[in-house]
């Protein structure tokens, strides 16, 4: 273009061209996203695959366990596990390594953690233990992570001791504090007792046999006797460290509720970031005809890709938190 009427009727072509090629705009963004959903869903399923082959063809702690769904009501006060371990074996014949049952412990969590935490991961046990085997090094590791007297200790040095002592308080290194804050909440020495013996079992429970070959020769057992009631064994695929136990006491009205409520919301949450963000400023970037220097600055191009990111990762936030607390057992 030599001259303003020229420039004015490219530009003004330019616009046209381009509102007329939007369709393929459109459909090359179709083709990708459906591209991307299908493949997404191939890899699923030759992940899946994958999976029942490896698992067919390789032994593992699961090829070793049966789980049972119908345990009849138990309390913690009950030594039910040990009960239940002897009812399968004398009805199985087979041996029995341990039952673990599932117990629902969902409302107690932060309880049985901390005493958990207290009971396996305390210095002052560590210490106790080490000096009775007599190892050097273990005593040498253990007063390592004793804090240096703040009087003969520097700035620096206090600093990191006072983020010793969070760290080791959060661990539950200090177990002559969190004994005297237990005295107090509950007024006697073992306030997680009193927890356990009230709590309740799920119908849930995993038995570990001795051999692969028992486990499955338990298996073709019929209804197993057990407080009044008849439980079965049956198959499970799960690995051990695939078991999320706090969860096994969300029933499963409840997780399919939960499991409606994560997809409302993250649903809402892209709609809201769609409809509040993205489509204005979609908006205001498509107003550009992009010829002849028509085009937004860099600043604006730049926020455009950092608001495209801000929200994918805002959803997938939240998608993450809804599936947390969706009550999935594995």
């Amino acid at each position: 273009a030599e001259t303003p009427q020229e420039f004015c009727a490219v530009i003004a072509w330019g616009r046209k061209r381009q509102m007329e090629l939007v369709y393929l705009k459109c459909t090359w963004l179709c083709i990708a996203y459906g591209f991307s959903f299908v493949g997404a869903l191939t890899f699923a399923v030759i992940q899946h695959r994958l999976f029942d082959r490896i698992n067919n063809e390789t032994t593992s702690m699961a090829d070793f366990t049966a789980v049972i769904d119908n345990l009849p009501q138990i309390s913690g006060s009950q030594h039910a596990e040990e009960q239940l371990k002897e009812a399968i074996s004398a009805h199985t014949q087979e041996k029995v390594v341990g039952v673990s049952i599932c117990w629902d412990y969902h409302h107690h969590l932060k309880d049985v953690t901390q005493a958990l935490e207290q009971d396996m991961g305390s210095i002052g046990s560590t210490r106790v233990s080490a000096r009775q085997r007599g190892s050097q090094l273990m005593n040498l590791v253990v007063d390592s992570a004793t804090v240096a007297p703040e009087e003969e200790a520097g700035c620096i040095r206090r600093m990191f001791n006072s983020i010793n002592r969070q760290t080791l308080r959060r661990w539950g290194a200090f177990p002559e504090e969190n004994q005297g804050a237990d005295h107090d909440q509950t007024g006697h020495g073992h306030p997680i007792e009193h927890v356990l013996c009230e709590m309740r079992a799920t119908e849930r429970a995993f038995v570990v046999f001795e051999t692969e070959h028992s486990r499955d020769r338990a298996l073709e057992a019929s209804g197993i006797p057990f407080n009044d009631s008849t439980v079965t064994l049956q198959n499970i695929i799960h690995e051990p460290e695939e078991v999320i136990w706090e969860e096994f006491g969300v029933s499963d009205g409840e997780h399919v509720q939960r499991m409606v409520k994560a997809y409302a919301l993250t649903t809402a949450t892209a709609v809201v970031w769609t409809v509040l963000l993205y489509l204005p400023y979609a908006k205001y970037m498509a107003s550009f005809s992009y010829a002849n220097g028509d085009e937004p600055g860099h600043i604006a191009e730049t926020l455009f890709v950092c608001l495209v990111v801000a929200g994918n990762l805002c959803i997938c936030v939240v998608a993450a938190i809804c599936v947390k607390s969706a009550g999935f057992k594995f």
